[in-house]
């Protein structure tokens, strides 16, 4: 499809930097009803037919039930007021239906994998309910909510209804013929924040968070769920752990939190973390920095 022309000899491959900055100006959603799910890149100053090149303020986002084609009852002068109001940048979120599966999908977080018919909370900076279908319908029920770095809200669905801030610095969205609806949202400095798997009657998982909850810090990557506890987790930013100066006073004592194939060691007064992940092998223990994987000298606790 890509390889294909327009008669100016312009192909339908959009570079990603005029993608990112299409997709920032229309709120992450389609710019007529703010469905930030299966949107696509419509030409329409001029129409694809007539552009000699790929202009990012001649684009919008539209999905495909918004996107015009043959009977649409969507015109151009709709699609070019709304691209001077988009609906996501009106109600500063990109929100559209989820639809519900005719049976409970399973919690898969990381490597983790937990019955549907399981509430889903982890230190409030993960929570989820799938609940039954209501009477007269055949489909379950869908909430959840993830909060991001800061503590806030990153992403929520409401009874099959998603809905993502569009202040966030990107939002994209792929479909997968393994992994079902992928979103990930990345941070303002251009790191990931989540890898969010959807498939409705199969299930919901998360691959990548980095997420700061009630009841302290969320981490999943490479299969690992790290749970970094503490009533007042120092709120620093994306990847942004302090460390004190080593062999100053006393060695203070650390909390070990297990997962399935590391520890992490965290300062017990401040919940941050001090050196890394410690990998147990059989005949010795190695340290490494949590974000480099560099390895490092490692903290001795009481």
């Amino acid at each position: 499809m890509e390889s294909k022309k327009n008669r100016h000899g312009l192909t339908r491959r959009i570079r990603a930097d005029v993608k990112f900055a299409v997709r920032k100006r229309c709120g992450f959603g389609c710019v007529l009803c703010g469905n930030p799910i299966g949107v696509q890149y419509h030409h329409f100053d001029p129409p694809y037919a007539d552009a000699k090149e790929h202009r990012a303020d001649g684009i919008v986002l539209l999905c495909g039930r918004c996107h015009p084609g043959e009977g649409s009852i969507i015109s151009h002068r709709d699609i070019v007021r709304a691209n001077a109001s988009p609906h996501a940048l009106k109600s500063m979120f990109a929100d559209t239906p989820v639809p519900g599966g005719y049976e409970a999908p399973k919690w898969v977080i990381g490597s983790n994998e937990l019955s549907g018919n399981s509430d889903l909370d982890i230190a409030g900076a993960v929570t989820g309910k799938i609940e039954p279908p209501e009477p007269g319908s055949d489909y379950y029920r869908l909430s959840l909510e993830l909060r991001d770095p800061d503590g806030g809200e990153l992403l929520r669905i409401v009874r099959n209804h998603l809905r993502i801030g569009v202040g966030r610095f990107d939002i994209r969205y792929k479909d997968s013929k393994e992994h079902g609806g992928v979103i990930e949202i990345l941070s303002a400095k251009g790191q990931l924040i989540l890898d969010l798997r959807l498939r409705s009657s199969e299930f919901v998982d998360i691959q990548y968070l980095h997420a700061l909850g009630d009841r302290g810090w969320v981490f999943v990557k490479d299969g690992n769920l790290h749970h970094v506890s503490g009533s007042q987790p120092a709120r620093r930013g994306l990847g942004e752990y302090p460390r004190e100066r080593r062999g100053a006073g006393r060695p203070r004592a650390g909390l070990v939190f297990e997962n399935c194939r590391n520890v992490l060691i965290v300062n017990a007064r401040s919940s941050n973390m001090e050196a890394g992940i410690v990998s147990l092998g059989s005949n010795n223990i190695v340290v490494r920095d949590f974000h480099t994987e560099n390895v490092v000298d490692p903290i001795i606790f009481e």
